[in-house]
């Protein structure tokens, strides 16, 4: 991956229209940022890119949902997005339009799949077999325009033949690159939406670093090397992108926590400036999870090991390389408000004494600050909350401006300055739940900061500072999504679409159901 700098540019000019059955509306040019894809004979790549995709190549059917039936998207959009093992589906803002554009089915990971924060644009891999004996699987990244649900293929993600032989660590070289393309976070748009950055095994045998521009569709390539590109990330300014080269994912290896993290690597977008901004411990084989951005340079993130369990709380600049650990050794669970830089932190007793994970506070519950230069301060809850066996730190809203935490006697919110208040729902905790899942799901708080979702396989709760909590379905909730004007939220339960609206969020059926999967059903929104 991270060998040397790659910066040939090849103009991408590949569009694939008529490749739906549905009856849609034309696309529009939007005022906010034009998105406007090229229609030229395309420029052939060279031996170093990943090959862009034949106008030939079959493209899934659009299929309705349901028996709802199919209005055309409106122009103006905000448009629904829902995700799932089986495939992608749009509809307007208030659910009707629903259409299934692209089918997903058979990669036995969920849909990948990526929001532009702007331009009606998102990002999906698409899965395509190619015609042998041995059926190889060969994903191809797409980008798809809303209204007009036209779909540009940009590259295939993976080699264009099965790789031979095995790694250093033998494990299977085939799979470990469909670990690497298939990682979370393996697609990352940049906050302005202008850049698509993504992982490719193409041509092998490691993933690399690749970003899409939107403004001028070029396709850059920025690294090559012999480690797997992962977890891909932008600054918050948008100048950096940063992602982890990993020496092995380890795959179908016993006794591994996660892939083998090497180093972060920094680049900006256009190849420059490429340097390592951390490097991690030798052997150091977790899974990571992100806390967030503090701001441009810096972050704070942990990880979740073998035998230690959630440990390593850590501040890393990856523009300076400064980094320290706020908590070395092993904690229970952790949220960061990033404006101030606080972490409430919850502490217990090590499961397993005998091992030594590093330093940690005595058990309890904390206001911690990411910064070294501020005090800790321990929380006094038992009064209130009761037992902290099974106390979770859910995590921080910035938009109620409080964490959420969870323990077997009921829901609370904490304030930057440790006041603790009930919350009238009865508790989300869960036995199967783990700090690797994000938290932040348990919870969904409305855009005016009034109206807490909370869900858990017990059922869908709205909570809130200024009325009784209201419980809206008693059956597991796949995920929910607030309005953008927070009067209301759609959610999917039994794989079925439900809108519930003040003032009483009384819970209708809209659309489905739709196929059942080992995978949740998910909502977003994708912006004009």
């Amino acid at each position: 991956m991270y060998g040397k700098l790659i910066s040939s540019m090849v103009l991408i000019t590949m569009i694939i229209s008529g490749c739906t059955s549905t009856k849609i509306v034309p696309d529009i040019t939007k005022t906010s940022r034009p998105v406007v894809l090229p229609s030229a004979s395309p420029i052939l790549p060279t031996s170093t890119q990943a090959p862009f995709i034949s106008p030939t190549a079959n493209l899934p059917p659009t299929l309705t949902a349901s028996e709802t039936p199919v209005f055309p998207l409106t122009s103006t959009g905000p448009w629904l997005v829902l995700s799932s093992q089986d495939g992608l589906w749009v509809a307007n803002a208030d659910g009707s339009g629903l259409v299934q554009f692209a089918n997903t089915e058979q990669t036995g990971r969920g849909t990948e799949v990526a929001f532009a924060p702007q331009g009606g644009l998102l990002a999906y891999v698409l899965p395509s077999y190619e015609p042998s004996a041995t059926n190889y699987y060969r994903p191809q990244l797409m980008l798809v325009n809303l209204p007009s649900l036209s779909m540009h293929p940009l590259t295939y993600l993976l080699p264009d033949k099965p790789l031979e032989g095995f790694t250093s660590s033998h494990t299977d070289l085939n799979g470990e690159i469909f670990d690497a393309v298939f990682n979370d976070r393996s697609l990352a748009w940049s906050p302005d939406g202008t850049y698509l950055a993504f992982a490719s095994a193409y041509p092998g045998p490691s993933s690399d670093l690749y970003v899409y521009s939107i403004l001028d569709h070029t396709l850059n390539r920025l690294t090559s090397g012999p480690t797997q590109t992962i977890d891909l990330n932008w600054s918050p300014d948008g100048k950096h992108i940063v992602s982890i080269g990993a020496p092995s994912m380890n795959f179908g290896s016993g006794g591994s926590s996660g892939p083998t993290l090497g180093s972060v690597w920094v680049v900006r977008p256009d190849g420059s400036d490429l340097h390592i901004g951390y490097t991690y411990p030798d052997n150091w084989d977790t899974q990571l999870i992100s806390l967030g951005w503090l701001n441009n340079n810096s972050y704070i993130e942990y990880y979740s090991r073998l035998g230690c369990g959630i440990q390593g709380l850590t501040f890393i600049d990856v523009i300076s390389s400064q980094h320290y650990h706020i908590i070395p050794g092993a904690f229970a669970s952790t949220a960061l408000d990033p404006a101030t830089g606080t972490l409430l932190t919850m502490v217990t007793p090590p499961f397993d004494p005998a091992i030594t994970c590093g330093s940690s506070p005595l058990p309890g519950l904390y206001i911690i600050s990411a910064f070294e230069n501020k005090p800790t301060v321990k929380i006094s809850y038992e009064e209130i909350v009761g037992s902290g066996d099974t106390l979770q730190v859910l995590g921080w809203s910035s938009l109620a401006h409080v964490f959420f935490i969870n323990s077997g006697n009921g829901v609370f919110t904490v304030n930057l300055k440790g006041q603790i208040t009930p919350i009238d729902v009865p508790n989300i905790y869960s036995n199967d739940f783990s700090m690797a899942s994000d938290p932040n799901e348990l919870f969904k708080v409305s855009p005016d900061g009034r109206n807490w979702a909370m869900f858990s396989p017990d059922g869908l709760w709205i909570a809130s500072t200024y009325q009784p909590s209201i419980n809206i379905s008693s059956n597991t909730i796949d995920d929910i999504l607030w309005a953008l004007d927070g009067t209301g939220l759609l959610f999917v339960s039994n794989n079925t679409l439900y809108r519930a609206f003040l003032p009483d969020f009384h819970a209708t059926a809209i659309a489905g159901p739709f196929p059942p999967g080992n995978y949740p059903v998910n909502l977003n929104w994708v912006m004009p």
